[in-house]
């Protein structure tokens, strides 16, 4: 997605290094050096692309200004920079309020475009400056062609025409009429200033210009995009310390009265976070139920205090689950709650697990992130914890301790060994499942890729366990348009030269296994015994011996 975004900005404001910073700082949220290749590539071509098949030239074409007469100038800017900031605000309020609107109307889905593009085509009728993507009238501001008058007006029509467009259903864009609005904005400001300080001002173009870029970081919260967007726009270095004040001043204002951008609030709405360090990231994408293991049996409600101790002495545990006689989770109970009770054993011969239980057990849910679980850990000093189905039902499904978090995020986020396979399944229409399956410590996860001199037999005929002592768990085939096809085999499943398999193993047995020399062997052998039942008639006399091959007798 982030390669996708850095291309699309990058080929539409021909801006390759604007669309890096784009998909780096909006996309991602971060600088990581695995992410930054990748993204920096796809921008490259989708410039590349651009101007072969478009043109060369920048989407905004400014005429050159001085932006900046004197080092007090700056104090403009920021003013500017932080008006701006508050429109920012006032512009995502209005996409998101405008969007509750329609969603609230007791209309059906296909009506509601038809209502708001409605209502478009009217303020367009008026003034056509806000129809399309507003390049043309962005240029003429820029170039000061459009009288201030209309020049105020136009940012409110720029905003109410989006709003209306994005809330009703269409798909419009965003990034487009930000710089249309941001540009009306500098440039009211700037006729301002240059009519009010003429001696210490750059004319109102060049605030517009600015302003492009403070709207840009306002509503996107992002000022480096912002800044380098514009300077490639106009290849002009004195703009960037303009820019640079202009854009902080946007992204704090912004940030402080609406704390989400508005790419990222209509995602965390929806349960998508986009943003953060790179580990939180990484275990962003593991729930609790890929690493939850089924753990000890719970203890019931109604068990005595002798049993519950029994039970945790025998299985070597320090903590056991309570439930109800519903499978609903009720509490804990440690060794260290039965300390009081023991003293008296007389008293404690009537007590019962609900008696001695803690309620106040933090508890995770299948669906959760494991980066919001590992936060549960701060509640409590507990080795685990239990996972329910869901916080209404509250059944207990199993448990997730501290120990196996460590191990997943040392192999997924350190990239250290650990001793934790990875399997993904994703089923025709649904969500892939990830699992963690614990290896013992000398077996290792490996592809093992059939050679092309491979004969082909069935997995049963190969007799991987029995042979060499790995399994066989998936088939990796490359079909004949490219495409690769996962297959979960059977033993009758057959085997193909060129398959991928994924094998479960120790080291030197999965070499065994992929050697081509013993391959080979195996399917002489399996020739030679298909052909005994052909030489066994014609010589009788050793048909009443069995006829196996060495193999076959193992």
């Amino acid at each position: 997605m982030g390669c996708g975004a850095a291309a699309g900005i990058a080929a539409a404001y021909n801006a390759p290094i604007g669309g890096a910073l784009f998909a780096l700082e909006v996309i991602l949220g971060n600088f990581a050096l695995e992410s930054f290749g990748p993204i920096v590539v796809a921008s490259a071509i989708g410039t590349v692309i651009s101007r072969r098949l478009v043109s060369a030239y920048p989407a905004y074409t400014p005429p050159t200004y001085t932006t900046l007469t004197t080092g007090w100038e700056l104090w403009h800017y920021l003013g500017m920079g932080i008006g701006i900031g508050v429109a920012s605000a006032l512009f995502i309020l209005a996409l998101r309020g405008v969007e509750k609107g329609f969603q609230r109307l007791p209309l059906p889905d296909w009506i509601k475009p038809v209502f708001g593009f409605a209502l478009v085509g009217l303020i367009g009728v008026f003034h056509p400056h806000v129809f399309g993507n507003g390049y043309d009238t962005t240029n003429r501001v820029l170039r000061g062609e459009i009288p201030v008058e209309l020049v105020l007006l136009l940012p409110f029509l720029k905003v109410a025409a989006t709003a209306l467009t994005a809330g009703s259903g269409g798909s419009g864009g965003l990034f487009t009429p930000t710089l249309f609005v941001g540009s009306t904005l500098g440039y009211v400001y700037g006729a301002w200033a240059h009519e009010t300080f003429r001696l210490t001002t750059s004319e109102p173009g060049a605030y517009a210009l600015v302003g492009m870029g403070a709207m840009i970081a306002g509503t996107t919260q992002v000022p480096l995009t912002a800044i380098m967007i514009i300077f490639e726009l106009t290849g002009d270095y004195q703009i960037i310390l303009p820019l640079m004040v202009a854009c902080t001043g946007a992204v704090v204002v912004s940030r402080l009265l609406h704390r989400e951008s508005i790419y990222t609030e209509p995602l965390i709405e929806r349960g998508v976070r986009l943003g953060g360090r790179m580990e939180e990231l990484v275990m962003d994408t593991i729930q609790v139920r890929d690493l939850m293991r089924s753990g000890s049996a719970p203890v019931n409600e109604l068990e005595s205090v002798g049993v519950v101790l029994k039970r945790l002495l025998e299985e070597g545990r320090k903590e056991m689950f309570v439930v109800g006689e519903d499978g609903r989770l009720l509490g804990a109970i440690t060794l260290g709650d039965l300390y009081e009770p023991l003293r008296n054993p007389d008293a404690a011969q009537s007590l019962r697990a609900k008696d001695v239980m803690y309620t106040d057990v933090p508890v995770l849910s299948q669906a959760d992130r494991l980066s919001e679980a590992i936060g549960r850990w701060k509640q409590v000093s507990r080795d685990r914890l239990p996972v329910v189905d869901g916080p209404e039902t509250r059944r207990l499904v199993g448990e997730l301790s501290a120990g196996d978090i460590i191990a997943v995020y040392s192999q997924e986020v350190l990239h250290k060994e650990a001793r934790l396979a990875r399997f993904d399944r994703r089923a025709a229409g649904e969500k892939p499942e990830t699992t963690f399956v614990e290896l013992p410590g000398e077996y290792v996860v490996a592809l093992v890729t059939l050679p092309e001199s491979f004969p082909g037999m069935s997995l049963r005929e190969l007799g991987a366990r029995q042979r060499f002592g790995v399994n066989i768990i998936e088939i990796k085939r490359r079909m004949p348009g490219g495409q690769e096809r996962r297959i979960i085999p059977d033993p009758s499943t057959e085997l193909k030269p060129g398959d991928g398999l994924i094998v479960v193993g120790r080291p030197l047995e999965i070499a065994r296994l992929g050697d081509p020399i013993r391959l080979a062997e195996i399917a002489a052998a399996r020739l030679a015994t298909a052909s005994e039942p052909a030489a066994g008639a014609a010589a009788p006399q050793r048909a009443a011996g069995p006829a196996f091959a060495p193999e076959e007798k193992q």
